[in-house]
């Protein structure tokens, strides 16, 4: 055989040996045939670029449990290794879940707080890495591994990497939390990482742990990320960190991209050229004020925002400053067509842009930086001895130079006009910016239009399906502008009615059964919404999906305890088996996480009671889940507090108090003095008869009388209402009343009468916005025994004084805001005769009917002989 017949043959028998397969996920199980793992091992196995499918059945509800956390024996955890080429991809229209349900206990008793492998924390289910690919360079070659349309959460790691090509491509990250001494929740050696419409967030990594950390080649694009880093928020950490490969040469790029929720999180590119274009730095609430360092590379800066306070709570103002880049050991700066904005810029002590060698015209080309707007003070001109930074000696970090004028001549934020005729407007944030002539600068949010997902829906045959928004197509897009869903398609066997919210609504054609399905746009990005249509004709057994509990927002207030009633936190909560309002219907709330700056007691109803923190004005939170009554639980929902100065919600304006009122100390005495004559009768002759026989005198004889007697009551009653926070405020107190009397007089002293009162009605006027003006009516109804003392002077001109009970009957126009106390008061008062015309007497008397009821009457009183 010739040289050239071996070598053709060598070929043939290569190209044979290459095969490539696809394989079906068939079990959520993490062993055995048809696993995820079990194909994997396969492709390992088999020469080729591979191909592994999830059908979507493995979603949120029924997810793959790959069961990291169990350790086989020389293992740290148990991860699925890949040494070849693969690819494995999430059938149907919406992710696939690959979810390892890690869960942890602090010692407080809370849930998935802390670390899950800090030592006062019980481990209720461990985790550990999803994919080991190429590890220690296996495969002695790069090898290419994509992961498609996959959700993956509550692990402790996603993918670790050595010489290896990984694409990422439609892909969630969420709550992978790695284990302490771990690094990251992805990290790469050598190739080349590509991220693409994808979403990252909340995962929350051990203390200055980055959270993803690349010593190869990145390419990130249409890619949004969110409140990733440190969970500790006393301690910074990076969200991406690139470092040189094994080559020596390294670039970053980031496109189009948006990052939020930067609380405690940075970017650092060592040694690495990075590439930002249209890409959104959010960092309204960071917690540290440098947000990408640049160490020994270039940073070349296109079209994008940048978007910091000055300081944050966490640092001495003295020494920290809102940085947006720092170079650091000859690191480059290209900006073109930037927003480097601060927070109250003119305020700020600190620079924008920290760099440490803007003399050295031959390593920083001036030229190459135009049309950037940057916050002042701009680029810091002046040095700063003292000062120890990364990378910079505290003698000389930044020397005074010409050099930064180029880039601060635009960033005046008082100035309303530029020379070029360019004007003020406002960015994505509303901060200003230069337009006009000049091309329009900053990020232009393409990342908000790239997260339009599909979604699936059922009804039965001949049936309305309608969908409210909390469950519309928007429920799972990104949409950072809230823009609105609009109809592109209609359904091709039925009539879609589409709401700018996503709620909608799908009457099929009469009698189709079958599949059916419409699409609709958020701002350029289309998705399709599939609508199975089951037919009547068969029974079909319901399969139990997890409730869902959505987040809350609510604005309460400082040094007061609120209530939210019912159905409070579930309003916006739903439920599988529920088809039409109110979608949380049977769905039951618990506490899962209490807030931190005060406590809630959270009802099944969802109605809770928030007590903050005394003096306490700021945000917190707390969280909560639902229950079904298959006893399926959600997902922890988060519920945001803005607790605020001022007068709270809630307020009541209160009737029929037990305290209060003018006569308080004389009511009390006067009790006294007839529970004395009537029921102390010894010791009342002791104390009385002695007095009545000194002025005997000059008292004159009365004739026994005893019969029925009626009056008429004139008079003026005040009426002084409880009012909560001082929400309400009432001109005048005193208002015209009139009452009526039905009695019997058993003598010359003693009577006792019935006697109904209109008090008439006080105006209330709302001190704030969020009450209401009111009128709170009064009327009474009285029963009191009446003593008169006839023994001092007779009948004319007799005092006398009453006991009894009462029933205060009150209303108002805004029940809402208003409660009565007590209905039933016991009521006290005194008199005098003025006029005795034997049947027809008049008399002044004063009552003191509840807390914030007395009158002042003329009684005119009639005797039946």
């Amino acid at each position: 055989m010739t040289p050239k017949s071996i070598i053709l043959f060598g070929l043939l028998f290569s190209s044979l040996s290459v095969q490539s397969a696809t394989y079906t996920v068939t079990t959520s199980s993490d062993q055995g045939m048809g696993s995820l793992r079990d194909f994997i091992e396969k492709a390992n196995a088999n020469p080729g670029l591979d191909t592994i499918e999830i059908p979507a059945s493995y979603n949120a509800q029924a997810p793959i449990s790959p069961n990291l956390g169990e350790v086989p024996s020389g293992q740290t955890d148990n991860r699925m290794t890949i040494t070849d080429d693969i690819i494995i991809r999430g059938l149907g229209d919406d992710y696939v879940h690959i979810n390892d349900h890690q869960r942890w206990v602090s010692d407080t008793g809370s849930f998935n707080t802390g670390y899950p492998n800090d030592p006062n924390n019980l481990i209720l289910r461990s985790s550990g890495l999803l994919f080991d690919i190429n590890p220690r360079n296996t495969a002695g070659r790069p090898i290419d591994v994509t992961i498609e349309n996959v959700w993956a959460e509550h692990m402790s790691g996603f993918i670790f990497s050595d010489n290896a090509n990984v694409t990422l491509n439609n892909v969630i990250l969420y709550k992978i939390v790695p284990r302490q001494g771990e690094a990251s929740i992805m990290s790469t050696q050598d190739g080349i990482v590509t991220i693409k419409d994808s979403f990252i967030f909340e995962n929350l990594g051990p203390r200055s742990a980055p959270t993803l950390i690349f010593n190869s080649n990145v390419f990130i694009e249409n890619t949004a990320f969110e409140s990733n880093g440190p969970l500790d928020e006393n301690t910074a950490s990076h969200v991406i960190q690139v470092s040189q490969d094994s080559s020596g040469s390294t670039t970053a790029v980031i496109k189009d991209s948006i990052f939020k929720g930067l609380f405690n999180s940075t970017f650092r590119f060592n040694e690495a050229d990075a590439q930002i274009i249209n890409t959104l730095f959010d960092g309204r609430d960071a917690n540290r004020g440098w947000p990408i360092y640049v160490n020994k590379g270039k940073l070349t800066l296109t079209n994008s925002t940048l978007y910091y306070p000055t300081i944050t709570k966490n640092v001495d103002p003295a020494t920290y400053k809102a940085t947006h880049i720092e170079l650091i050991n000859s690191a480059q700066l290209i900006a073109n067509n930037n927003l480097l904005i601060t927070v109250d810029g003119v305020n700020n002590v600190g620079s924008a842009i920290y760099p440490t060698d803007w003399d050295d015209t031959t390593i920083y080309p001036l030229a190459e930086n135009n049309d950037n707007f940057i916050s002042s003070p701009g680029v810091d001109d002046t040095p700063n001895t003292g000062l120890s930074l990364a990378g910079c000696v505290t003698t000389n970090c930044f020397v005074p130079n010409t050099l930064s004028i180029a880039l601060v001549d635009k960033g005046d934020d008082d100035k309303a006009l530029y020379d070029d005729g360019s004007s003020i407007t406002s960015d994505y944030l509303k901060q200003t910016r230069p337009q006009g002539l000049r091309i329009d600068i900053g990020a232009f949010e393409k990342h908000e239009s790239l997260y339009a997902h599909p979604d699936s829906y059922e009804v039965d045959q001949d049936t309305k399906l309608i969908v409210s928004s909390q469950n519309g197509v928007l429920k799972n897009d990104t949409n950072e502008n809230s823009a609105p869903a609009a109809l592109d398609q209609d359904a091709l066997y039925g009539s879609v009615t589409l709401n700018a919210d996503g709620s909608f609504e799908y009457q099929p054609d009469a009698d189709y059964y079958g599949n059916d399905e419409f699409y609709y746009s958020i701002n350029t990005s289309q998705a399709k919404v599939s609508i199975t249509i089951l037919s009547t004709g068969w029974t079909l057994i319901p399969n139990n999906a997890a409730p869902v509990a959505n987040n809350d927002s609510y604005s309460l207030y400082a040094d007061s305890i609120d209530t939210i009633v019912a159905p409070g936190v579930l309003l916006n909560d739903t439920d599988d088996a529920n088809t039409q309002a109110p979608f949380y219907a049977d769905l039951t709330a618990r506490i899962y996480k209490q807030p931190m700056h005060g406590s809630v007691t959270l009802k099944e109803t969802g109605e809770f009671i928030y007590t903050p923190d005394a003096g306490f004005i700021g945000d917190d939170s707390f969280e909560y889940d639902v229950t079904d009554i298959g006893t399926r639980h959600s997902y922890p929902a988060t519920v945001n507090l803005h607790i605020q100065a001022g007068v709270p919600y809630g307020g009541k304006v209160i009737a029929g108090t037990s305290s209060g009122g003018s006569i308080g100390f004389l009511s009390t005495l006067l009790l006294t003095i007839l529970a004395l004559f009537r029921h102390q009768k010894s010791l009342a002759v002791k104390v009385v008869v002695p007095l009545l026989l000194s002025v005997s005198p000059f008292a004159h004889s009365a004739e026994e009388n005893n019969g029925i007697y009626v009056t008429a009551n004139p008079g003026i009653s005040w009426l002084e209402p409880d009012t909560d926070h001082n929400a309400w405020s009432q001109e005048s107190n005193s208002q015209f009343s009139f009452g009526s009397s039905l009695g019997y007089q058993f003598d010359n002293n003693a009577s006792i009468q019935f006697t109904y009162r209109w008090l008439n009605s006080v105006d209330l006027k709302a001190e704030h916005t969020q009450y209401n003006d009111m009128t709170v009516d009064y009327q009474h109804y009285s029963f009191n025994f009446v003593y008169r003392v006839t023994q001092l002077w007779g009948d004319k001109f007799a005092p006398y004084f009453s006991l009894g009970l009462g029933y205060l009957d009150a209303s108002s126009n805004h029940a809402e805001d208003f409660e009565v106390e007590d209905n039933v008061h016991p009521n006290i008062g005194v008199g005098v005769n003025v006029l005795d015309f034997g049947q027809i007497k008049s008399d002044l008397q004063w009552h003191h009917l509840a807390g914030d009821v007395d009158t002042l009457e003329l009684v005119f009183s009639y005797y039946f002989k």
